[in-house]
This record gives C-alpha cells, sequence and structure tokens, in this order.
C-alpha cells in the first residue's frame, strides 16, 4: 500500500498528461490538474481504490476535450450539483403529490414529524 511519510503532505504522482495519483497519509485519489483562464485547478475523480486507472484515464480524456471546448470542469461539477433535490424538495414533493391523499390526520402527523425531526434547521 502507497503511504506519504508525513500525513500532512501532499505527494503526487504523474500518469501523463493532467492526471495524477495524490497521496496524502493513507488517503489516495485520481485527481486531475488543469488550468482554466490562467488559474491553476484541481478536481478529484475518486479514491484510487473505488476509481480503477483505466476509469481515472477515460475520465481524464474527457475533461481535456472539454477544456479544450472551453468548458470548466469545475463549473460544470457545480451546476450538477445545484440540481441535486434536496430531502425538504423531496417531502414536499410527496406530501403535494402522492401524499395528498392521505388521510388528514395522517397528513398533518407526517408533516409535524418531517418538520419537527427530519427538516429543521
Amino acid at each position: 500500500m502507497l503511504r506519504s511519510k508525513d500525513s500532512t503532505r501532499r505527494e503526487l504522482i504523474g500518469d501523463g498528461g493532467q492526471l495524477y495519483l495524490q497521496i496524502r497519509g493513507t488517503a489516495v485519489s485520481w485527481v486531475f490538474h488543469y488550468r482554466h483562464n490562467g488559474k491553476p485547478r484541481m478536481i478529484g475523480l475518486g479514491s484510487a481504490g473505488n476509481v480503477k486507472l483505466a476509469e481515472a484515464r477515460q475520465t481524464d480524456q474527457r475533461l481535456r476535450e472539454g477544456l479544450t471546448q472551453g468548458k470548466d470542469p469545475l463549473a460544470a461539477r457545480g451546476e450538477r450539483r445545484s440540481l441535486r433535490l434536496t430531502v425538504r424538495d423531496a417531502a414536499d414533493a410527496y406530501l403535494e403529490g402522492p401524499g395528498a391523499g392521505l388521510a388528514s390526520n395522517t397528513h398533518k402527523s407526517w408533516r409535524k414529524i418531517l418538520n419537527g425531526h427530519v427538516l429543521r434547521r
């Protein structure tokens, strides 16, 4: 197993191009280094234990193709994350959709439980 002697120090092993194996202590992951509008950027591709080298290379190739088209991979990732459904959205959608047919008392108690325990901030 690859390990860094100093858990605070980051070691990078290049695979060629912009794909690197990053080692921090016992954590080993794939990262993609690039520049967008002159700024150095890095995007994580996943743990080396979960993402095989072939998959990391495919992702590296896809991200490089996007860069040649002027796309910033981090901005695209942020856009995808902003489209994610929240627990509150899912609960509201259910209670207004299929859950609207529940008995009035059941609907009220579910809403109370969700607001009191699941959706509170």
